[in-house]
Parts: C-alpha cells; structure tokens; sequence
C-alpha cells in the first residue's frame, strides 16, 4: 500500500486532464491514487483552476461576503504602503476624553493658588522620579549582516535599578538631584556636593523632593506615593501647597516628562558608553567590568546634571 500524500492543485489538474482523455479508472492506475479522489478533483476542476498553483489543499470556510472580504484586502493592500513596523519613542499612559477639560481645569487651579498665595516663579516647582540603571546600553550595535545572535557588551548589571528625582522651577531654575538607592545602608563613599543621597529597602523614598524654599507651590504626578498622608502632612508643616497633576496628563502637563527626562537618559546612556568603550575600568571576580558599585553611576548623573 502507497503512502499517503499531497497534490498541488497543478498536480491535480494535470491528472485531471488525464482522466478526461483516458478515464478515471486508467488515470488511478497510472498515477496510483484512489479513484474517488479523481472523480473529486474532476467535480471540482473550476475551483482547483482558480486555487494558486502550488496550493495543496481548500481548507477553511467560504466568506459569506465575497465583495466585502475584496474591498478590505483592497484596503489593507493600500495602507501597507504609508505604514511601515516602528520601533516606540516612549510608553505613555492613555490620554483621558475630556482632556481639554481637565486641561482648563488644572491650569485655572493653579493660577488661582498662585494668585492667592503670591507665589514669585521660583517658589512654584514640579519634581518627578525616573528609574535608572547602572547598566545602560544601546539597544542597536554594528555586527556581520546574517547573525542571529548579536550581542552587547556591559558590566553584568542591566537590571539593577535605583531611583532619580529631578526637579525644576517655573523660572528655569534647577534643583539638586535626589538619589535612592535601593538597600538598607548609605554606601561608605564620597559622592559631589550639592547631591542627596538616600537608601531605601522599596527603591524609592517618602520624601517631598522639589520644594526650594518654604512657602512653594509643588506639582507632583498622580503616582500613589506622592498622596499618601504623610506627604499631605510634611507639606502643611513647611506651609506649602501639594498639586497633583490629573492621571493620564503628565506627558502634557509635566515639564520634567515632556522636556528633561529624557535627555537626561540619553546623556546618561552616552557617558556610560563612553567609559565602557574605554580602558580604565575595574575587574571584579566574574567575567565583567565592574561599575564600582553604587559609585559607578557617579560619573554619569551627576555629571549630567
């Protein structure tokens, strides 16, 4: 007994034209196929014409709207041409209906608290965090066309994260960075001046960071730890104002997010490569360069900043 097989719908048509000239029973023994089978593909010889020629089979439901299945292949086939697979700019939180509202809104709250509080530029600030990394490589790196395995150079610690506050003034001023570092101790090292340094077991700290000088005015994003009482309270101590910028609207309505955040990273991400594509570095006991510790990540933000 033969072996079961597959035809192409071009095989089936020639066997078809064999049949048709020499019988269905001379056909199956020539080609050694069951005869319902050419009596099958001689019944549906108009289909088979139509089918691609290197197809094997007419598997699947017919649509129940021929016309329609047309007009939307049609359609796909010319949006193709004016989109292309894009690599993403940014991850961003979806951006509310009522946005303009809530736009109005924001701007006619802030503007009333500034008038009566008399609050000067320099008092109204906006701080966000941002996670960093003390890894921070390229994500494209030339190599010979045709690998499929491509690598990129880095010290072992692309998933060590620790957390930057950045903060800024309405008159352009810059504050501080404030640094967390996620552990329970402050590392025994000398960071630069002007820098705070804290630890934290969660990664991220429960201090107000962007106030300047009491009274202020400070705009936070909706993030949940910025709402937590006694953030409510630490601001009522130094009698300044707490605004929270309405959820899905910081990539409008935040300075740090549209202007400074991110390149902040880039910079960052260009140092760090720098010092890696050099020599002067450290070897620890595995197969990495070493980024000193938490000190590796000095020569970056604080250089930046």
């Amino acid at each position: 007994m033969s072996s079961r097989r597959s035809y192409k719908a071009a095989e089936k048509l020639s066997i078809v034209k064999y049949a048709e000239s020499h019988g269905d029973r001379e056909a199956s023994c020539h080609f050694s196929i069951n005869e319902a089978n050419v009596q099958l593909w001689r019944k549906n010889k108009e289909a088979l014409q139509i089918m691609p020629r290197k197809k094997k089979a007419n598997r699947g439901l017919r649509p129940s709207f021929p016309e329609l299945k047309k007009t939307v292949m049609g359609w796909v086939v010319d949006k193709r041409q004016q989109v292309s697979v894009r690599r993403r700019t940014t991850i961003a939180q979806h951006i509310p209906d009522d946005q303009e509202e809530k736009l109005l809104e924001f701007q006619k709250f802030v503007i009333k608290l500034r008038k009566k509080h008399n609050y000067d530029f320099s008092q109204i600030g906006n701080a966000d965090q941002t996670p960093l990394t003390f890894d921070m490589p390229y994500n494209r790196t030339v190599d010979l066309k045709g690998k499929k395995t491509v690598s990129i150079r880095t010290t072992g610690h692309e998933k060590s994260h620790f957390t930057v506050m950045l903060a800024c003034t309405a008159d352009g001023g810059k504050l501080p960075p404030y640094i967390v570092f996620k552990r329970k101790t402050l590392p025994k090292l000398q960071f630069p001046k002007g820098v705070h340094i804290r630890v934290h077991a969660m990664g991220w700290g429960h201090r107000p960071g962007g106030v300047s000088k009491p009274p202020s005015m400070l705009v936070l994003d909706s993030f949940r730890c910025h709402q937590i009482p006694f953030i409510q309270n630490k601001m009522r101590q130094i009698k300044s104002d707490l605004v929270i910028i309405p959820g899905g609207m910081t990539r409008i309505l935040q300075p740090l997010d549209v202007s400074v955040n991110k390149p902040m990273k880039e910079a960052l991400r260009r140092k760090w490569n720098e010092w890696l594509s050099g020599s002067n570095h450290i070897y620890c006991r595995c197969p990495y360069a070493s980024t000193n510790s938490l000190g590796g990540c000095r020569m970056g933000t604080f250089d930046v900043e």
